[in-house]
């Protein structure tokens, strides 16, 4: 049986992706599915990495949010940007193979990118790319605000760009409790 997969992504940072992630996580699980809500790139980790937690305890299974092949920095800041700044590299390589492992053991997968569709992993990568490795249909979260149409038709070009599937595009009320 194929693992069905999500990306899910957004115009850019803080707009709502790991609320949005952990509903989804919470429904399937409700609905007797084997989930794993995953968060292979945080940064901002001071030090635990709080989103991918969040997303571990909505899927049921707190392993992933630790795992050793994640990347987990203190900066907040792009994990390209972090490199910079000092922080060791994330590993594409390693990253892909390990959600691709993790995959093989549920039956749904959720994985939550970093900030926006084009923040850098690498030199040369970007969370699309990421996306494209992981052969994701994307969800687009886009906070509910002005530019909004300007920020989603954006990330909407791009992924179609990269040939990305986008499956939906989701308007979140992030300012609001």
């Amino acid at each position: 049986m194929t693992t069905a997969r999500i990306f899910i992504t957004a115009t850019g940072t803080s707009s709502g992706k790991t609320f949005v992630a952990r509903g989804i996580a919470a429904a399937l699980r409700r609905a007797g599915h084997r989930v794993a809500a995953l968060k292979p790139l945080e940064t901002g980790c001071t030090p635990h990495p709080l989103d991918a937690l969040a997303l571990a305890r909505a899927a049921g299974n707190s392993t992933p949010a630790d795992d050793a092949d994640f990347y987990r920095v203190a900066p907040p800041l792009s994990p390209y940007a972090a490199t910079l700044a000092g922080a060791p590299a994330a590993n594409f390589e390693i990253l892909v193979a390990r959600i691709e492992a993790i995959a093989r053991q549920c039956d749904r997968l959720i994985v939550e990118g970093a900030g926006g569709l084009l923040v850098p992993v690498d030199r040369k990568r970007d969370m699309a790319d990421l996306a494209v490795a992981l052969a994701c249909p994307l969800l687009i979260v886009a906070p509910n605000r002005l530019g909004v149409l300007s920020h989603a038709r954006a990330t909407v070009e791009s992924a179609q760009n990269r040939n990305l599937h986008i499956a939906a595009l989701v308007l979140t009320e992030p300012d609001q409790e």
